[in-house]
């Protein structure tokens, strides 16, 4: 063995046409200023068109460059690029000996998203997948390699003229104990660089270089390299690190950069966990090619390039393993691919007793890959014991994780009880567990919870518990799927204090002192309402779910409610083939019944924002509901990211970006329903729980309207909660919490706006930025700019950018509903000030993980103070999204943009694109109905024309026949005007398999309200939106939308009330509408006061589909209806039958799929 220690530094591979280089310095600098340097820069900087294209950041590259320039030409070592770990992922002492890391959880945080991958990162080259069938490890070695495009490629830019070398060395090497690493040993390592047209390039890394110490050296390209270096980045091919002599030397991290004359350094190459030794000779040391090593292009891509292993070893006698480093070779990782093919990399020693273990293992130099392996490839992972027989381990936990490009770490496998010996006289092979063979509770307390993007199914469990706001309750530790429950354990109301801080009203009991891991947290609401929710998982709302598209869901739940019974809609889920799984109680299936469970499964899919909630009586409203966002494929965001344009460059973290509005109120729903339904009124100012007498008839409410004059809160407002927290008005800012949303400046983000009301819709905004909307109900949108408000009904999703580009550090966001105050003068009517409200945090240096900390309470009402409510002027006029009329008075210096006036981002597929007019009545008689929203019977309740719905007692969904036999069916043709009690039924129209669906919905008769509908199963295509006529110089309602003819005009019957409209039609046969690919497509529309919406959908999903009103008690009274869609085909669907009991229902993956592949073998 030689005693000369050489540090062989790379040799980078970049296909250029000539390139030209330099050494400097290269010299061991101290940490303290790369922890300063890495506290202020967050990245390099790079091209914009390309970088942040690909991780949707947006930087002033030119100030940020002025700074690290200043920070190169004073400091000789140039800092440590930052590659966004989060805490928990950071490296200890910079990547020192490669094992300092600290514990992990195996859980990939939703803030540590995937980047999405250049199209240039996926062109690989043509390759077999086999293995090559090698006898010894060092004939794979020592075999050149064809090396997969996402390590080694790399973009186009300008001429470089200088490269610039990071790295660090280690002190306590795995292999060889710190032995060698002398700078009197050997030659120095060469960074190599072979371009495209084969040119090779190569640089000596000068001076001394020492163990656990980082090194910076910038290199001239033309007095540097030899030859001289003369080339673009997108000349170069490959980077190498290569070895020259001598003794080794143990690289922990290692980073290339280049730049032009203006010395802008952009990452090149990245490798910060490389933990490999580079040496010329004593191949017999390493599990791997110790003298030439491929660098790791420093883009995003699917290949996996690092992979990581964490080990906890036991802590008795015998448990440790492969003390020597002369025994190195000890275990393998072994991992199987989906077609069976098998790579594997050593494990060198030593494992300690009671220590943990960690390695980073560079795929292509470890792995020894000949081709790509992504995430998706990887089948099984095993643990394979070394071939000696008194090499044996004893394991008390592990997990692993791989990245792929500059991705952070994404957890594979966790096995934290695995307790097993591995090797000796014990298991020679162990398989490890997948991550996503867990199931996701999300915890009491958690606001969300994502599945891995790897995973195939995503399991979550959902309590569902009636709890008190301001109150936080012990978590008894049970016999359920999610280990905790609430019924009957101790609670503690809290209230705020004179300072603002939460207070327990009971001592010395569990939970007079908050702690996570004991009890559930207060929820506030509105810093005033003391009363009973329904919580999911001890939230209102409940947490949002966050999956990938295409991954099975499978999600449990568990109603713990004392009597009511209980279900779940995917709100936007199409639930194709397995119509049982869409969540109408009654309708699709029977109630979940207290103490029972129910397995809901499905596919998630399409992509985009979405929400769970109750679909059995009051309960949405009562807190039961949540986000459900499906997360876009990489390869279908590099899509939309291209059609976006400029707006291309995005952070997108709905675990933090998810916004949820509802109007709350300080009663039950269900209290609020009865009194609405009788036309019982409201009171308010009379206490609550006492009888209103005829003294309190002159403080009866009357309903308030909105611009165009449409009623729109026939109930009064109390207070608006945004993700669950608000303040109502007569409670002081300090006394309550509000949701706080934070962004970085200089960055894009995408936000996600949920309508979870009851009744009002909103006019969201933030104070100080303009809005781009992107999205809607699921679908990518062509981008709306400089948008102000964006209105949002029951039931509707919007996506939106904000750009943060402003300087101050805190906004005020608000949702006003549209209410105005007709008591004034007017138009311009003044609002009438009814708000949910929130605050947007710029992160500051130095601020906590808790939103709370950085944004007190004693800060709310100054936030407010210096961010004003948008002023629309002439000057300075304003834009609006989704407005439910067709325009704003012109006094309001607001413009609308109106749903259909939306389009599409990417074009509807043919297959799912009907045609612009359904086929005549005598070709398909049920092809096309009318259908009209609006307020009829004695009782003025909720009827879709002039029928009340009311539930079926036997779900037609899965107890078809019991249905047909036993309950009170009806469709469009019942005659109810006037009502009768054969107009309070199961109203169901029926439509044919695999043809243009029209249907007209219209909101005209005695009565002015907007509608929000929601059509289950479907997505459909906004043709055209009628409007009323309006006052010119009111902006008010004149007269509904002639074009639809309501027969009852014609009516003679005694007691038949003209006004009404319970038998719409055209009022001529000649109408026709266009429509195209880019046709706006949502499943929740606004049908405006007086007027009618037209959608038309493929009939491509058999089932029993709900149609209905989104405001809850419209709902609830009767304006719904069931679309019976191909009845023929649904009897050859028939449900699980174990859906066809009261009880528990446990359906399981295997059989959803099951049911999935008959449906498509019917229709294929």
């Amino acid at each position: 063995m030689k005693s000369s220690a050489i540090l062989p530094f790379a040799v980078v591979a970049l296909g250029v046409m000539e390139c030209y280089v330099t050494a400097d310095f290269f010299e061991p600098q101290a940490d303290q200023g790369e922890h300063e340097y890495t506290g202020r820069y967050m990245y390099f900087p790079r091209d914009p068109e390309e970088k942040d294209y690909d991780d949707g950041k947006v930087e002033n590259v030119e100030e940020e460059m002025e700074k690290l320039m200043e920070d190169i030409e004073t400091v000789h070592e140039l800092p440590g690029h930052n590659f966004q770990f989060r805490d928990r992922d950071k490296p200890k002492d910079d990547f020192e000996n490669s094992k300092a890391f600290p514990a992990q959880s195996f859980q990939f945080r939703d803030g540590d998203e995937t980047k999405q991958i250049f199209e240039s990162s996926r062109v690989f080259p043509e390759k077999d997948s086999q293995t090559p069938e090698k006898e010894t490890m060092g004939e794979f070695l020592e075999e050149p390699k064809n090396i997969p495009e996402d390590h080694i490629r790399f973009n186009e830019q300008g001429h470089i003229e200088f490269v610039k070398i990071k790295a660090k060395t280690g002190y306590n090497d795995p292999l060889r104990r710190g032995e060698g690493q002398s700078p009197r040993y050997g030659a120095n390592p060469q960074l190599s660089i072979v371009l495209k047209n084969g040119g090779e390039y190569r640089a000596e890394l000068r001076y001394k270089k020492y163990p656990g110490h980082r090194y910076s050296i910038e290199m001239n390209a033309k007095t540097d390299f030899t030859p001289k270096l003369s080339c673009t980045r997108g000349d170069i091919d490959k980077v190498y690190l290569e070895a020259r002599g001598g003794d080794g030397w143990y690289v922990a991290s290692i980073d290339i950069y280049t730049a032009g004359w203006n010395k802008i350094y952009s990452e090149l190459t990245t490798d910060p966990g490389f933990s490999m030794w580079v040496d010329n000779d004593e191949e017999y040391y390493y599990p791997y090619n110790a003298k030439k090593f491929l660098l790791t292009n420093a883009v995003a891509g699917t290949c996996i390039t690092y992979m990581r292993v964490e080990a906890t070893t036991g802590t008795m006698d015998g448990a440790d393993s492969s003390h020597s480093y002369i025994k190195h070779k000890s275990h393998w990782i072994v991992l199987t691919l989906s077609n069976n093919k098998k790579f594997q990399a050593e494990l060198e020693g030593p494992m300690e007793k009671g220590q943990t273990y960690m390695r980073e293992l560079n795929f292509a130099s470890r792995f020894g890959t000949t081709r790509c392996v992504s995430i998706s490839d990887i089948k099984e992972i095993h643990l394979k014991a070394s071939s000696n027989p008194r090499d044996d381990w004893y394991i008390s936990s592990i997990g692993t994780s791989v990245k792929t490009g500059v991705e952070q770490y994404m957890d594979l496998t966790s096995d934290p009880n695995l307790n097993k010996w591995l090797g000796g006289h014990h298991s020679n092979e162990i398989k490890l567990n997948w991550v996503h063979q867990e199931t996701l509770n999300c915890e009491y307390g958690n606001p969300t919870c994502e599945c891995l993007a790897h995973a195939q199914v995503c399991k979550f469990n959902l309590e569902i518990d009636e709890i008190r706001t301001f109150t936080s309750y012990q978590k008894l530790s049970v016999d359920e799927p999610t280990g905790v429950a609430m019924r009957g354990s101790q609670g503690v109301i809290y209230y705020f204090g004179d300072v603002g801080l939460p207070t327990p009203l009971q001592n010395g009991r569990t939970c007079s002192t908050q702690d996570n891991a004991k009890c559930t947290n207060p929820q506030f609401v509105d810093g005033k309402t003391y009363r009973l929710v329904i919580a999911v998982n001890g939230l209102i709302p409940g947490p949002t779910l966050i999956v990938h598209e295409g991954q099975m869901v499978e999600v449990h739940v568990h109603n713990n409610l004392t009597t009511e019974g209980i279900s779940i809609h995917w709100h936007g889920m199409h639930q194709k083939g397995t119509p049982w799984m869409d969540g109408v109680g009654q309708v699709t299936q029977c109630q979940i019944g207290p103490s029972s469970t129910f397995t809901y499964v499905y596919k998630a899919e399409p992509a985009g924002t979405f929400w769970y909630h109750s679909h059995s009586g009051a309960q949405r409203t009562d807190g039961f509901f949540g986000g459900l966002v499906v997360k876009e494929s990489p390869e279908k965001m590099i899509q939309i990211r291209e059609k976006l344009n400029r707006h291309r460059a995005f952070v997108d973290l709905p675990d933090q970006h998810t916004l949820t509005l509802l109007d709350w109120q300080h009663e039950a729903s269900l209290d609020l329903f009865t009194q609405i339904h009788t036309s019982l009124g409201f009171y308010p100012g009379k206490p609550f729980g006492k009888v209103p007498t005829k003294a309190d008839l002159q403080r009866r409410y009357n309903s308030t309207r909105s611009y165009e004059e449409g009623e729109v809160g026939p109930v009064p407002y109390f207070s608006g909660i945004i993700n669950g927290k608000g303040r109502h008005d007569d409670v002081p800012y300090i006394k309550t919490r509000l949701s706080i949303f934070t962004v970085q400046a200089g960055k894009t983000y995408r936000f996600r706006l949920i309508g979870a009301q009851n009744l009002y819709a909103y006019k969201f905004s933030i104070a100080g930025h303009k809005l781009t909307v992107v999205g809607t109900d699921g679908y990518w949108i062509q981008p709306v700019e400089d948008v102000d408000y964006i209105i949002i009904h029951s039931g509707e999703r919007f996506d939106f950018l904000l750009e943060a580009t402003n300087s101050r550090k805190d906004y005020w966001m608000r949702a006003d509903t549209l209410e105005i105050d007709q008591n004034g003068q007017g138009p311009p009517y003044k609002s009438l000030g009814h708000v949910a409200e929130a605050i947007l945090h710029y992160e500051r240096d130095g601020d906590s993980a808790d939103p709370n900390v950085n944004v007190p309470s004693t800060k709310y009402e100054e936030i407010k103070t210096v961010s004003p409510a948008q002023q629309c002027s002439a000057y300075d006029p304003c834009k609006a999204v989704n407005c439910p009329f067709e325009k704003f008075h012109t006094l309001y210096y607001i413009t609308c943009i109106n749903v259909q006036q939306l389009r599409l981002l990417e074009p509807t597929p043919p297959a799912e694109l009907p045609n612009a007019n359904p086929k005549t009545p005598q070709e398909c008689p049920n092809c096309r109905h009318f259908i009209n929203f609006n307020f009829e019977g004695d009782s003025q309740t909720s009827a879709v024309n002039g029928r009340n719905f009311i539930l079926p007692s036997f779900p037609p969904q899965t107890q078809t026949e019991e249905f047909h036999k036993k309950d009170n069916i009806c469709d469009l043709k019942a005659d109810c005007n006037p009502s009768t009690p054969e107009c309070s039924c199961v109203q169901v129209i029926t439509i044919p398999y695999q043809e243009t669906i029209q249907l007209v919905f219209s909101a005209v008769g005695a009565f002015h309200n907007a509608h929000p509908i929601h059509l289950h199963g479907h997505t459909f295509h906004v043709v055209h939106v009628g409007y009323p006529e309006y006052d010119p110089k009111t902006g008010f309602i004149t007269k509904h939308n002639s074009d639809i003819y309501c027969d009852d005009v014609n009516c003679k019957k005694e007691n038949c009330v003209k006004e009404r409209c319970t038998r719409p039609q055209w009022n001529q046969d000649n109408m026709h509408f266009s429509l195209d690919s880019y046709t706006i497509r949502k499943d929740t529309v606004m049908v405006p006061a007086g007027g009618y919406v037209v959608i038309n959908f493929v009939s491509d999903n058999p089932g029993h589909w709900f149609l209905h009103c989104h405001i809850e008690v419209h709902q609830l009274e009767g304006m719904a209806m069931i679309v019976n869609e191909a009845p023929d085909e649904q009897s050859r669907l028939q449900p699980p039958k174990e859906m066809n009991k009261c009880g528990d229902v446990e359906i399981s993956v295997q059989t959803y799929q099951k049911y999935q592949s008959n449906f498509q073998r019917m229709h294929a």
